[in-house]
Formats: structure tokens, C-alpha cells, sequence
């Protein structure tokens, strides 16, 4: 006796269909919505790095020597 497959109705595969396309946006929806934040984040770390280079009484002239590493070299 020979197994008969049965081929799935057209509702059947139009519902697969659409489950695969939905699955697959919420999906990349997330990644890009994750990606967006972490850039997000990395602006606003280096923001708040610049505030507070840029805040009165915190720059010492005497830390700073304006000299040149002599192991450095400039191509």
C-alpha cells in the first residue's frame, strides 16, 4: 500500500507564506531598532564626553607639557 502525501491547500501555504514574511520583518524590525539604539548610545557617551572636557575647573595647565613622544614617528 502506497502512502498518499497530501498537498497542503492553497489557504494552507498563502498562511505559511505569510507567517514566514511577518516572522522575518518583526525580526529585522528588532535587529534595526537594537543597531539604531547602540549608535544612539555611542552619541550620547561621546556628548557627555565633550560636556565634560568643556566644564570650567577641570583643565590643569601644569598636566600638560606640549612636548612630543620621541618614540612616535610620523610617517
Amino acid at each position: 500500500m502506497s502512502a498518499v502525501i497530501k498537498r497542503p491547500s492553497n489557504v494552507a501555504r498563502v498562511f505559511l507564506g505569510w507567517s514566514i514574511i511577518i516572522a522575518l520583518g518583526l525580526g529585522s524590525f528588532v535587529v534595526a531598532k537594537n543597531n539604531v539604539e547602540a549608535k544612539r548610545r555611542e552619541i550620547v557617551k561621546t556628548q557627555n564626553a565633550i560636556k565634560n572636557a568643556n566644564k570650567p575647573g577641570t583643565y590643569d595647565p601644569r598636566s600638560y607639557r606640549g612636548t612630543i613622544d620621541p618614540s612616535v614617528s610620523v610617517p
